[in-house]
C-alpha cells in the first residue's frame, strides 16, 4: 500500500468524511470529504462535478469519494511532491497541505528545514521543487526523519494557537490539536 494509500482515509476522517456540511462561520462554505466549495470554483470548470454548468453547493453534494481522492492527490500529494519525502514527512505535510493549503505547508517543511541547515538554509517561499526537497533530505539525514516531523507538527501547533487568538476562530483549537495528535500517532507507526 502506498504512503498516499495509508494517509488519505485518516485525512478524509478528520476532514469531514462524506458528511455535507455547510457552516456559515467557514469561510470554504460548503464541504464534503474536506473538499470545500471554495476550492472546486478554483479549480474553474473542472470543479463542474455535476456538469450542470455552475460550481455551487451541488457540486459538493454530488462530489464521490473516489473524486475527492483524485482532488487529493493532484491538488495536494504532488503539488507537495510527497513521494519525493520521507514516508513520515510526506504524511505530515500532506496533510497540513489539505488543512492549510499548499504554500503555507512547504512554507513549515522550509522553516523546520531551516532550523536544521544552518549553513545552507531554504528560500521560504512556500514553492515546493528540487531545492526544497534537497534540503529537506539534508535535514533528515542530520537529525531524523522523527524529530524532522516532530518539529513540523510543533510548528503546525503554534500556528493554530495564533489563529485562535482570534475569538471567531478560538472553537476550532480543540479540533485542531486533536488531529494533529492523532496524525502524529499514524505517523509513529510510518517507517521514518
Amino acid at each position: 500500500m502506498s504512503v498516499f494509500d495509508r494517509i488519505l482515509p485518516k485525512t478524509l476522517e478528520w476532514e469531514g468524511g462524506s458528511k455535507f456540511t455547510e457552516d456559515p462561520a467557514d469561510p470554504g462554505g460548503a464541504t464534503r470529504y474536506g473538499i470545500s466549495l471554495r476550492f472546486l470554483r478554483g479549480l474553474g470548470q473542472a470543479g463542474d462535478i455535476d456538469h450542470d454548468g455552475d460550481v455551487d453547493a451541488g457540486d459538493i453534494r454530488a462530489l464521490t469519494e473516489d473524486q475527492a481522492s483524485e482532488f487529493y492527490r493532484r491538488e495536494f500529494w504532488d503539488k507537495c511532491l510527497c513521494d519525493e519525502l520521507p514516508d513520515q514527512v510526506a504524511m505530515a505535510v500532506f496533510d497540513t497541505a489539505v488543512n492549510l493549503g499548499v504554500p503555507r505547508a512547504v512554507k513549515m517543511l522550509q522553516s523546520e528545514a531551516n532550523a536544521v541547515l544552518l549553513n545552507n538554509p531554504l528560500v521560504v517561499d512556500g514553492r515546493m521543487g528540487k531545492n526544497t526537497v534537497d534540503g529537506v533530505l539534508d535535514a533528515v539525514n542530520l537529525e531524523g526523519s522523527d524529530k524532522l516531523t516532530l518539529g513540523y507538527l510543533n510548528r503546525r501547533l503554534r500556528f493554530y494557537f495564533a489563529l485562535a487568538k482570534a475569538p471567531a476562530r478560538a472553537k476550532y483549537l480543540r479540533g485542531w490539536t486533536r488531529r494533529v495528535a492523532a496524525l502524529k500517532e499514524v505517523i509513529k507507526g510510518a517507517p521514518a
